[in-house]
This record gives structure tokens, sequence and C-alpha cells, in this order.
């Protein structure tokens, strides 16, 4: 079964899914021929258990525990029941206050936790409880994923600048080491596919950290290696711009996250995207004119990699149903690895293009 089927029968969503397979509560085999993933009986067995343990309110750490044979299923539910317990007497307090809060008029500016009375233990506990719910909370908003997505593209097109000057300040010797070293400039292509490749083979959100940071020390040197199907004279003005193309990249990725996380809804509509790419070409191509006087080459690579960029963090919250901290990796592979932008769009099928 692919991912469409499991979800439409289980009522858990892709998102969901893949996270239950990052937390290894499932093992989905992929498909040689086209490389989905597809789902046993035994995986939606197993989807339906861990829904209604969940609907009961059993942590994802439990249920682990439970398929790992580190606790049993009858001692899970004795420590629920006693979590409900706590609870309804929770709910009691909370009830009283409220009804004291109405019966006695108070406004406002009156509220206080003496308002609260009953145990302050009582009370103490459910601070805690709700301080650490607003704290996970905050990565589950849309804004929590792109803040998570603006930051680690930022890390690793800090490391693509930082590669670009090591390239630069020895280009002569390093023009002539990848002239004569065919077998290095396969291999670093050869790196690139696989890091795209591995993005869609793997659920770990460590090893898709380890994949990223292979795809950014990668990332300048393919680049390089592609401008060597153009003529000696542009390859030269390519890496000696790319300092200053990278710092670019870095301001845009900075002023675009900024805009996501301030506003959510900026890039759930294409026309944004788009706008905000081109503006964002002519800017960065002014600016480039005046300290460089040039300005038909950062034309070409600021368009590029703009409308690149913006698209593909469109489809990121366009494709989503939920966030968290592995999809937010897994899209910022995706975006810095083009190799993986495309293997997603061969391998997309019905489930959308980014998932």
């Amino acid at each position: 079964m692919r991912i469409k089927e499991i979800e439409k029968r289980t009522g858990i969503s892709s998102p969901n899914i893949r996270f239950y397979e990052a937390e290894g509560l499932i093992s989905p085999v992929r498909n040689k021929e086209n490389n989905y993933r597809e789902y046993s009986e035994e995986d939606l067995s197993r989807l339906e258990q861990i829904k209604t343990l969940r609907l009961l309110g059993v942590p994802i750490g439990d249920i682990k525990a439970i398929y790992n044979k580190e606790l049993i299923l009858e001692e899970v539910i004795a420590k629920r029941i006693s979590q409900l317990e706590k609870e309804e007497t929770h709910a009691r307090e909370m009830r009283r206050a409220c009804e004291n809060i109405l019966t006695q008029h108070l406004g406002l500016e009156m509220l206080d936790d003496q308002v609260l009375g009953g145990e302050k233990e009582i009370w103490s506990q459910r601070l805690r409880q709700i301080l650490e719910e607003d704290m996970t909370r905050v990565d589950l908003e849309k804004k929590g994923l792109n803040r998570h997505l603006g930051l680690i593209l930022l890390w690793g097109y800090a490391i693509n600048l930082l590669v670009s000057f090591v390239i630069r300040n020895r280009f002569a010797a390093y023009v002539n080491f990848t002239d004569n070293n065919v077998e290095l400039t396969m291999f670093l292509i050869f790196i690139m596919i696989i890091c795209g490749i591995a993005v869609r083979w793997t659920a770990s959100v460590k090893i898709h950290l380890i994949i990223f940071h292979l795809s950014a020390l990668a990332g300048t040197p393919f680049l390089v290696f592609v401008s060597m199907l153009a003529s000696e004279k542009l390859r030269e003005q390519i890496v000696s711009f790319l300092p200053v193309f990278w710092i670019s990249i870095l301001l845009y990725v900075l002023v675009l996250w900024l805009f996501t996380v301030q506003r959510e809804q900026f890039l759930t509509k294409d026309r944004n995207a788009v706008g905000f790419a081109l503006l964002g070409t002519v800017v960065l191509t002014g600016s480039s004119f005046l300290l460089l006087k040039e300005w038909i080459l950062p034309t070409g690579m600021f368009l590029a990699a703009t409308v690149y960029i913006t698209l593909f963090w469109f489809a990121v919250n366009k494709d989503v149903k939920e966030y968290n901290r592995y999809y937010a990796v897994m899209s910022a592979n995706r975006i810095l690895n083009p190799v993986a932008v495309v293997i997603s769009f061969w391998g997309r099928g019905q489930a959308g293009f980014w998932r």
C-alpha cells in the first residue's frame, strides 16, 4: 500500500505517518522500481494501535517502550488511569475557580492567583504543565517550521560561503588539481546524487543532518564543476563572484526568513513567492553592480537562486499538513541540494510535490 491509501484508511496524515516511521514505530519498505514507500498490513495494524493509544493520551515514548518490550500494555494503561485521576482533580479545581469568577462578577483587574484557591500544589503542577505545553507548541506552528527551516538554510549557505573563499583564494591550484583529476569531479557529483537519494530513503533526523552538511560542503565545488562546461574566462568570473554571491544569498534568505516568521501566510500564495524572488533579484543585482560594475552574471545567478529558493520554500508551506523538526530538516536538505529536488519531483506521485 502507498502512503495515500494508508492515510485514507487510518485517518492519520502523511507527516504523522513519516514521524512514526522516524520514531521507529513502523518500518515500510522501499519499492526498488519507483522508490515509493510500501506499507504492509502489519504497518496498517500497528498504525491503528498507535492511533488508539494516542487517542487515550498515551505518550509516544511509552508506545515505543511497549513495542520494544520495555513496558507492558497493562502498566502503561494503569499509569494513564493514574494521570487521568489527577487531571480530573485539576478539572474540578478549575471548574470551581471559574464558577467563583462568574458568581462574584470579578473583573480582569481583580484576577490573581488568590482567585484560584484550592491546593497550591495542584495549581503549581498545572502551571508547569501549561508552560511546558506552550514551549512545545512553538515547534508545531507554521512560524516554528519556517524558523527552523530558515536557520538551517542560513547555516548551510554559510558553509558554502566559507568553501567559496577557500576556492577563490587558491583558484589556480584548484583549477590545475580538478582539471587533472576527473575522478574527484565524478566523486563530488556522486556525493550530491547520493545525498539527494538519501533524503528520500531515510526518516532519521540525525542522518538528514549528516546529509545536509555533506551537501553544503559539496555544493560550491559542484557549482564550480558545472561552470567548467563554460569557457575558462566565465569560470574565473564565477569563482571570483562566488563569495559575493553567497553573502547576498545569505542576506536574501535572512530577509525571506523574517518575512515568513512575522507573516505566516506570506508564502502560501505563489504570486507572493514569485514577486519576492524577482524583487530580490533586482535588489541583489543592483547592489552587485554598485560593488563590481557587473550585472549580466549576477542577474543570471541571482535570478536562478532567488526563484529556486523562494518557490521551493513556498512548496514547503503549501504541501505541509503538520509541522515538526523532521519536516524542517528534510525540506532544508532538499532546497540545499538540487539533485534532491529533482528526485522529489520524479517520485512525487499523488502525495504532493514536497512529501
